[in-house]
């Protein structure tokens, strides 16, 4: 068994398999989850919208970063930003 971050970042709950059962997932929260998925399970799940890593692994978020930027900076932005509407704003008060 491997322990993977399961993320669902879709608008309707999703239920995973692991051991013992399943684990429903709701819209925006993540879960720790003891899998032991085959490679046609985990393409099921990826399809279905949900971001699938090992648990611990080093997570690159560079919308995160890009509104971490943009809040040293003293933008404004709505918290539906984009990475590019986010890059923008950032390359636009650079360039002032």
């Amino acid at each position: 068994m491997n322990t993977v971050e399961v993320k669902n970042p879709t608008f309707k709950s999703k239920a995973v398999r692991e051991a013992g059962g399943f684990t429903v997932i709701k819209p925006g929260k993540t879960a720790e989850v003891e899998a032991d998925w085959s490679d046609t399970e985990l393409d099921r799940y990826r399809s279905a919208g949900l971001q699938i890593t090992k648990a611990g692994a080093a997570k690159a978020d560079p919308l995160a970063d890009l509104k971490a930027q943009a809040d040293e900076l003293g933008i404004d932005y709505d918290g539906r930003a984009t990475q590019k509407s986010l890059q923008e704003a950032i390359d636009a008060k650079l360039a002032e």
